[in-house]
């Protein structure tokens, strides 16, 4: 059985107690108020193309690659992974968020896909529409494989997840962060399937037939990498 490393929130610290029962603290930073927005809209475009009858096969900017590695991984390479990652609720409003897309859920799970859409679109839509309802200090996400980056992020929860969006913005960020995996008794795994299963038959998700764990991202640095035009001498 492999060792984990135990992490939990400490108001705006999250600590991390290693395996080997070293402890380190980090200190979490606010996700920008661009970032968040950023991800808002393009998940509200998301939504108009297929409520607009679209196909919409890729969405770049929900699919952050993410990086780990091994604590003391001396010549193994970092992994690298693509992630589906979506914004959290904040915790006074999570428990409303989860049973307002489990309802849904069950409300939408025996009708054809055209006939649901809307109502399903419009449970997201109330989650998002609102940014201070978002949480700042993390972002979620699904483990579904359980390969090489849950491997490494049990031994070691500090990664990176980098994101990117195509022409003609071409947004870019790095964000810095140590992970906590959480289980089917937690709120925040409850939300995270029940978002992906709301849209599980369109064509940018590959069907799964069940989630072992989700990640709780918690930010400790934000870097923007926003390519622009270089001014050359």
């Amino acid at each position: 059985m492999t060792e984990r490393a135990e992490v939990s929130r400490r108001g705006t610290v999250a600590v991390v107690t290693w395996p080997d029962g070293d402890e380190r603290a980090y200190d979490l930073v606010e996700l920008p108020e661009y970032f968040l927005r950023w991800q808002v809209a393009t998940r509200e475009r998301l939504y108009d193309r297929l409520e607009g009858g679209d196909d919409v096969a890729f969405m770049p900017p929900h699919l952050p690659v993410l990086a780990t590695w091994e604590r003391d991984h001396g010549d193994r390479a970092v992994n690298l992974a693509t992630k589906g990652v979506a914004l959290l609720p904040r915790e006074e409003v999570l428990a409303e968020s989860v049973d307002l897309l489990e309802k849904t859920l069950a409300e939408t799970a025996a009708g054809p896909r055209d006939a649901t859409l809307r109502q399903r679109l419009a449970a997201v839509r109330r989650i998002y529409e609102d940014v201070s309802r978002l949480d700042r200090y993390s972002l979620g996400g699904l483990e579904i494989f359980e390969g090489t980056s849950y491997r490494h992020l049990l031994r070691n929860p500090v990664a990176s997840l980098l994101f990117v969006e195509q022409w003609p913005r071409y947004t870019s960020y790095q964000i810095d962060v140590v992970t906590e995996i959480v289980g089917d008794d937690d709120l925040r795994y409850r939300f995270l399937v029940a978002a992906r299963r709301l849209f599980e038959g369109e064509k940018f998700h590959v069907f799964q037939k069940g989630y072992g764990k989700a990640y709780v991202f918690w930010v400790t640095n934000v870097r923007e990498k926003t390519p622009r035009t270089r001014e050359w001498k």
